[in-house]
């Protein structure tokens, strides 16, 4: 008997932007960010502030990662 075999892939959905001020991080679309980061928008470049308030996908935690590390430092 052959079985076949189902692989379910599970993909999250991250999105950076801002939130009253703060870089936040949306996860799968939700209303309200899971985290908020304690780094005011002002502070940024004026470039990276209109990329945050456009939004910034993220399709994996280590690409998530990469883009946190790039605006957070």
């Amino acid at each position: 008997m052959i079985r076949k075999a189902a692989i379910l892939f599970l993909s999250a959905f991250f999105l950076l932007g801002t939130w009253k001020g703060y870089v936040a991080l949306w996860v799968d679309n939700t209303p309200n960010p899971q985290k908020v980061f304690p780094y005011p928008v002002s502070s940024l470049p004026q470039k990276d502030q209109q990329a945050l308030k456009q939004g910034i996908q993220a399709e994996t935690p280590d690409i998530l990662t990469q883009r946190l590390e790039d605006f957070l430092s």
